[in-house]
């Protein structure tokens, strides 16, 4: 939970607490993440200044200069401070960075999921700006969450509030988990741009939505929305909204064209059909004149009654005057003249809210010298209460300031300035487009009233296709009641049920409904069912509404779905999420849906795979296929309060917050400590270091073989997993008392039962001591929230160090080791070896995947990715962990009869050609000085210093163990032509920087993505 801020500024304990808070925070957190922190509220002060470096590979050379958490909150800064309409080159640019960023953490268990936690992190810490205290502990779960451990990432999804998404290696379209049907950016009535709103439904693990615009013709309005989704795996429609009918009775429909997911594929339709539906793209942009009309009537109703008032308070002051808005205002937030009301309150918001505050700071003044008059006695009491009660009222004002709240206080009113449709009625537009391969969509079909809309679909059904059944905008304005009418219609009109509809009809006193009418249209629907959709509406304005996205409960794993319930997610009405689920499921009952995977049968190779993965721990449990519910993914949020400056921000943390985010070193000695006493009072202080010393050797030679292999040389400190350390300690410390018992308890009954010493004492002795640790293991185990294959390893693990110790106690015996020390350094032997070989192997596989990723970008198309490339590669080899044995692994020349099975035969083959072109490029004469010239060109400072350091210091080693691995030579021509050395300018036949920044197939870590993340 985010930190409560005190928003009384003068309490006479401020300074007593802040100097606790500061002395708390100083036992917390390490020096690192409090860099990191200040590093980042530097750019965020100052956004315009942050400039993104060349697009290194996440595991490239980057690495040598900023830290990946601090490259994705730059990303994010950078993103939301990229507001204008034209920018949205640069905001594609962005997200493909933060993108490619996020999907590289040291996971191969859930790296869909670890990538939307470790975004949420880092968008929460940037908009955390004015709570360092929370900034520094979202810091410090990001550097958790990288390793990607599940029992920690399920806990950070819990507490981000979001759902668990199947790990399948598929993009987040193919899983069908969520969705929304109809949300808004900021190019109609939405608070964010195309990217931040695609970026969100990736947080919160949608698979689509369709996006609502007023008008197609300008490419550029749908252009970053698809591509966004094409960079995040989000299937991404565009729909057209608009309207029928005279001012204040209007009724809302959205044409929905058909499409592949692709600009090109969409903007190939629009122009095909651009002759044939002429007059309805003419009707849209009439409707936006008469929009804009409409908005510019609210401006100037703005400026002559409620401006006036506003100004009025302060008649003398005139630094505390707003003043008048124009038309320019607007026109900057808007693009292709798509102006709305929402529009007017953002604008309005921006020019209000630095007025506010100065009227803040002039009444805080004024009543500050109040009360110093009134202990004069200088003044009344009644003055100075009046002065105190300006300046609150003033404050509460301006803390609760929103552009929503705006637009409902001083542009609620629509009389007068509503609009006529360009569209009279519907058979003026819907038959036109019913005639075209698109989808007709009847959008919050209750804005006119129930009877209304039930007019609507009959008398129009061979021109509507789909039906918005819910709408949560709508829905919170509407009776229940009214929602279930209107669904239970559609379910009957699909069943062709012209008798019960008749009825219904009657019964709730609808009137003037022929029956003529009403039995073509339940003919028609039978025969062409009326899709049911489920929408948002959200704009991200209004805090008392939820925020976009649905999910079926059929389709999350049980615990998601027990967490949706205790944070009291609402739930759209049973029966129209039952008729949702049928459409979109399959017939009878959203039971008969496969597995929250995926949709449609599998093969029985694929189902084995699952049924593997599943039993590793790697894809959710299947689901309660007997739920028939909906839940929506928002909740009610609070409002985010402005700030003075002036208030205490020394937030209340409770003690397990403390303990968490409490300095790690600090923290392990507490922990170890504590682990160390009960094994002192029971086998002394010789064996409780050993019993400790055992196990914190058997974690530090596994983190240190999995990191950099069995060179010592190449041990560092670093790689350790410190607070995995010290938990190992705190545990094995109590696991004493419970293997002495064990032992003691085994000999008391050996004894009455009088057993025979020799081999079958030892044999049942340490069985029962390796069972008792197997049980001691799993259950803390459990308790620490691990995976069950973790524990089941854990458990087996100790088991088999059962006849080791019964072979070694004949050794150990004689030397008068207690039984229980015997068994616990067999036990760290044997877990040293699965353990250490685990991870090794999982750290060289991943190794592999990423040094993959870079090499093959070594033959793409354009120059700069390329140079790029090599300098990545260069890093890789020198620094990455695991790094040089992956890159030998894969330019060995034996590579072709020793390839691995999640190497494609497309894979090989370039890999083949990479591997040529890394030789040519690296010999060739000028190499250093090309990579040095692509580093100055885009780093100074510090930063140019380090990196050119490095290419100094690793080429020529680089260019000599490249000569060992016996590539097959090429001919000095060739390595000349190929080696591009001149790092400042396009050659013939490459691309520009300007089309680099356009493709986005140019731009690194694009390559096979989808492959890489479907094989990890």
């Amino acid at each position: 939970e985010s930190a409560q801020i005190s928003m009384n500024p003068t309490l006479s304990h401020q300074p007593f607490r802040r100097q606790l808070a500061a002395l708390r925070d100083f036992f917390s957190f390490s020096s690192e993440v409090r860099l990191l922190v200040d590093t980042l509220n530097r750019e965020i002060d100052a956004p315009e200044n942050v400039s993104f470096r060349l697009p290194s590979h996440p595991v490239g050379f980057v690495r040598e200069v900023t830290k990946r958490r601090l490259t994705i909150a730059e990303a994010y800064l950078k993103l939301i401070h990229l507001s204008a309409p034209d920018e949205y080159e640069e905001r594609l640019e962005v997200l493909r960075t933060l993108a490619h960023q996020a999907w590289h953490s040291k996971t191969m268990l859930m790296p869909l999921n670890t990538a939307r936690v470790q975004i949420a992190l880092m968008k929460a810490c940037v908009k955390a700006v004015d709570d360092r205290r929370r900034q520094l502990e979202l810091m410090s779960d990001f550097a958790l969450s990288s390793y990607g451990q599940p029992h920690v990432i399920r806990r950070l999804l819990d507490e981000l509030d979001l759902i668990e998404v199947p790990e399948l290696g598929r993009p987040l379209r193919e899983l069908d988990v969520a969705w929304d049907d109809h949300v808004h950016d900021f190019l109609t009535e939405g608070r964010k741009t195309p990217s931040q709103l695609v970026l969100d439904a990736f947080i919160k693990g949608m698979s689509r939505i369709t996006i609502a615009y007023y008008d197609l013709t300008d490419t550029r309005i749908y252009d970053e929305a698809v591509r966004a989704g094409e960079i995040l795996g989000i299937s991404v429609s565009i729909g057209l909204e608009f309207s029928v009918g005279q001012r204040f009775e209007r009724q809302h429909f959205m044409y929905v064209p058909p499409q592949d997911g692709t600009v090109q594929g969409l903007k190939r339709f629009l122009d095909e059909v651009k002759s044939e539906l002429k007059p309805f793209f003419d009707g849209l942009r009439e409707n936006a004149h008469r929009r804009r009309d409409t908005v510019n009537a609210l401006l100037e109703s703005f400026n002559e009654g409620p401006l006036r008032e506003f100004n009025a308070r302060f008649p003398n002051q005139n630094y505390l005057h707003l003043e008048p808005m124009s038309w320019a205002q607007i026109e900057r937030v808007t693009h292709g003249g798509q102006a709305s009301r929402i529009h007017l309150g953002q604008v309005l918001w921006e020019a209000i809210k630095p007025v506010l505050h100065k009227r803040v700071l002039y009444l805080k003044s004024q009543h500050q010298l109040a009360a110093e008059r009134l202990s004069r006695g200088d003044v009344s009491s009644w003055e100075a209460e009046q002065r105190e009660r300006a300046y609150l009222d003033a404050r509460e004002e301006y803390v609760r300031l929103s552009p929503g709240g705006l637009v409902e206080r001083y542009l609620a009113t629509r009389k007068g300035v509503d609009y006529d449709s360009a569209f009279p009625d519907c058979e003026s537009v819907l038959p036109l487009l019913a005639k075209s391969t698109g989808r007709v969509v009847f959008i919050h079909p209750l804005s006119q009233g129930t009877q209304r809309a039930i007019r609507t679909l009959l008398e129009n059904a061979s021109s509507i296709h789909e039906i918005e059944t819910f709408n949560m905008a709508d829905a919170a304005r509407r009776e229940s009641a009214e929602v279930r009418r209107l669904n239970l219609i559609v379910e009957e009109l699909n069943r062709g049920r012209t008798l019960r509809l008749r009825r219904l009809l009657v019964e709730w006193g609808f009137e003037g409904i022929e029956t003529s009418t009403l039995r073509a249209a339940s003919r028609h629907y039978a025969a062409n069912n009326l899709a049911v959709r489920c929408g948002s509406d959200s704009v991200g304005w209004n805090s008392e509404l939820p925020g976009m996205g649905f999910a079926a409960a059929a389709r999350l794993n049980k615990q998601s779905v027990r967490k949706l319930k205790l944070r009291r997610h609402p739930s759209i009405p049973r029966p129209v999420a039952q008729l949702l689920l049928k459409q979109r499921f399959g017939q009878g009952s959203v039971k008969a849906t496969k597995s929250a995977e995926g949709e449609g049968a599998f093969r029985p190779a694929q189902e084995l795979a699952l049924r593997r993965r599943r039993q590793a721990g790697r894809v959710s449990p299947p689901p309660d296929a007997s739920s028939d519910d909906v839940y929506v993914l928002g909740t009610r949020r609070h409002h985010r309060i402005n700030l003075i400056g002036d208030e205490d921000d020394a937030s209340q943390v409770g003690l397990a917050r403390f303990w968490r985010y409490l300095n790690i070193n600090l923290k392990a000695v507490i922990k170890i400590g504590i682990g160390f006493v009960p094994a002192y009072l029971l086998v002394g202080p010789f064996y409780a270091l050993l019993w400790l010393g055992l196990t914190a050797l058997r974690n530090i030679v596994v983190d240190q073989v999995a990191s950099s292999g069995i060179s010592l040389r190449a041990w560092r400190w670093k790689n350790v997993d410190r607070d995995n350390l010290a938990n190992s300690l705190f545990w094995t410390g109590f696991s004493v008392p419970v293997l002495t018992v064990a032992k003691y308890g085994f000999d008391l009954t050996w004894a009455s039962f009088q057993g025979p010493s020799g081999f079958l004492h030892e044999l049942s002795k340490f069985w029962l001591i390796a069972f008792a640790n197997g049980l001691y293991i799993s259950t803390h185990n459990r308790l620490r929230g691990f995976d069950r294959s973790v524990i089941r390893g854990n458990f087996f693990r100790t088991v088999l160090s059962w006849p080791l110790a019964t072979a070694g106690s004949y050794l150990f015996n004689p030397l008068g080791v207690p039984a229980i020390v015997q068994s616990k350094f067999w036990s760290e032997v044997v877990a040293a070896l699965i353990e250490g070989t685990g991870k090794f192997l999982k750290q060289i596989r991943l190794s592999q995947r990423l040094v993959l990723e870079v090499l093959v970008q070594l033959i793409e198309p354009v120059r700069r990715t390329r140079q790029t490339a090599r300098a990545d590669l260069l890093f890789i080899w020198a620094r990455l962990q695991q790094g040089k044995r992956a890159l030998d692994w894969l330019l060995r020349t034996n590579f072709r009869r020793r390839k691995r099975a999640w190497l494609s035969v497309e894979d090989i083959e370039r890999i083949e050609r990479a591997r040529l072109e890394l030789v040519e490029c690296y010999t060739a004469d000028g190499s250093m000085e090309s990579l040095v010239g692509l580093i100055l060109e885009h780093y100074s400072g510090r930063e140019a210093m380090r990196l050119t350091t490095m290419i100094a210091e690793y080429h020529e080693p680089f260019v000599r163990w490249l000569s060992g691995t016996k590539i097959p030579p090429t001919s000095s021509g060739n390595a000349q032509n190929t080696s591009e050395i001149d790092a400042f300018g396009p050659q013939d036949g490459t691309a520009t920087p300007t089309e680099q920044s356009t493709s986005r197939d140019e731009l690194p870590g694009e390559i096979d993505a989808s492959r890489s993340r479907s094989s990890r």
